[in-house]
């Protein structure tokens, strides 16, 4: 008699990881870090082209950039809080 390839999962058993990845969630801290980060880079970049420096523009393009990283598709985090777009 031939037998089915397949198995059925028991109930204890965890879910394949197959399954669609989940969106990883990032703290406060580790945002306000990623924002500091990529704002330092644009900043000095900014500064290597000659132009003058302008922390608070670089740290809102930081932050818009991160936040698109981040965020799932229709939300974005404004000043620490999540809005839908």
């Amino acid at each position: 008699m031939a037998t089915n390839s397949s198995k059925r999962r028991a109930s204890h058993e965890q879910p394949s990881t197959d399954a669609a990845p989940q969106p990883s969630t990032v703290s406060a801290e580790e945002r306000r870090a990623m924002i500091a980060e990529a704002a330092y880079y644009l900043n000095q970049r900014r500064i290597a082209a000659g132009d003058l420096a302008d922390e608070v523009a670089d740290w809102l393009q930081a932050e818009q950039a991160i936040d698109q990283r981040i965020t799932p598709f229709s939300s974005v985090h404004q000043h620490g809080k999540r809005v839908d777009a």
